[in-house]
């Protein structure tokens, strides 16, 4: 018995989807259920005063990003798609860049926690 693997179009096709209801559920969750997704995105409570909208705006960020990659996989045009997974890959990139940059850099409170400065030329941080 000979068995054939699946195309790689197949496979990004796949991938594109899976990844797309993910990154749609993840926003869902935050639009529905903040106070139990809070704690797994790194803030140690709710949000309160200005940044209570923090969550819902995340949420919305995120399930318009699953639905952009949908929108361009129903079109057709694979090669476009790459690009757009590309770009898609840049915003979890670009917002651990902003909660992990030195302490110079403005940030988002409770984004990311850091110790007390110290005088020593090495900080760490985690985010």
């Amino acid at each position: 018995m000979s068995t054939t693997l699946p195309s790689r179009s197949t496979v990004g096709t796949v991938l594109a989807v899976v990844g797309s209801f993910f990154i749609i559920y993840v926003g869902v969750n935050y639009l529905l259920a903040p106070q139990s997704t809070a704690p797994d995105f790194g803030l140690p409570s709710w949000p309160r005063g200005e940044g209570s909208g923090f969550l819902a705006v995340k949420g919305v960020r995120d399930i318009v990003s699953g639905l952009v990659v949908l929108a361009v996989l129903a079109a057709g045009n694979r090669r476009v798609l790459g690009w757009v997974m590309l770009a898609t890959a840049l915003t979890p990139l670009a917002t651990c860049s902003s909660c992990c940059s030195p302490a110079e850099y403005p940030r988002p409170p409770s984004a990311c926690t850091a110790p007390p400065p110290r005088q020593s030329s090495s900080r760490a941080l985690s985010c």
